[in-house]
C-alpha cells in the first residue's frame, strides 16, 4: 500500500510540474484574446437584447411626442373655439341688451312726449273752460240788464262759439299729433 501511495504522489508530483512554469508573453496574449472574445460573445449576448430595448424605447418615446403635439394641436384649436363661442355668446347678451334697452328708451321717450302733449291739451282745455265761463257770465249779465240787445248777446254767443271751435281743433290737432308720434 505504501508502494501505491507513493507512485500516485510521484505521478501527481509530475502533473504539477508543468504548472510550476512561467507564461510567455505570446500565451497571455493568447489568453488575452480567447477571454476577450468570450467576454465579447457574452457582452454581444446581453447586450443584443438591451440595445434592441432601447430602440424600442426610442420609437416609443417618437411615437408618444408625436402623440403628445397632435394632442396640443387639438387643445390648441380647442381653445380657439371656447374663444369663439364666448365672443359669440358676448355678442349674443349684447344684442339681447340693445334688443330690450332700445325699445325700452324709446317708450321713455315717447311717455315725456305725451305727457307734455297732454299738458298742453289739458292746458287748453282750462283755458277753454275759462273762456267758456267768462263767456256764458257775460251773456248772463247782457240778458239780465238788457232784454232789448238781443243782438248784442247773438253776436256774444256767435263769438262764444267762434272761440270754442278755434279751441276745439287746437285741442283736436295736438291729439292728432300725439297719436301719430305714438306709430
Amino acid at each position: 500500500m505504501l508502494k501505491s501511495i507513493f507512485c500516485l504522489s510521484v505521478c501527481l508530483c509530475m502533473f504539477t510540474l508543468p504548472s510550476l512554469a512561467q507564461l510567455t508573453p505570446q500565451d497571455l496574449k493568447e489568453i488575452r484574446t480567447v477571454v476577450k472574445e468570450e467576454v465579447e460573445k457574452i457582452i454581444d449576448k446581453e447586450l443584443t437584447p438591451i440595445k434592441a430595448d432601447i430602440v424600442s424605447l426610442k420609437t416609443g418615446f417618437a411615437r408618444l411626442d408625436g402623440r403628445l403635439t397632435g394632442v396640443e394641436k387639438q387643445i390648441a384649436g380647442v381653445e380657439k373655439q371656447i374663444v369663439m363661442v364666448a365672443n359669440f355668446v358676448f355678442a349674443l347678451i349684447a344684442l339681447i341688451v340693445l334688443a330690450v334697452g332700445i325699445p325700452q328708451i324709446i317708450l321713455a321717450w315717447r311717455s315725456r312726449k305725451n305727457s307734455a302733449s297732454e299738458k298742453q291739451i289739458a292746458t287748453l282745455i282750462h283755458k277753454q273752460n275759462e273762456i267758456i265761463s267768462a263767456l256764458t257770465e257775460e251773456v248772463e249779465t247782457l240778458r239780465v240788464k238788457d232784454s232789448a240787445s238781443e243782438k248784442q248777446i247773438a253776436a256774444l254767443i256767435h263769438k262764444q262759439n267762434e272761440m270754442i271751435s278755434a279751441l276745439t281743433e287746437e285741442v283736436e290737432t295736438l291729439r292728432g299729433k300725439v297719436l301719430s308720434s305714438l306709430q
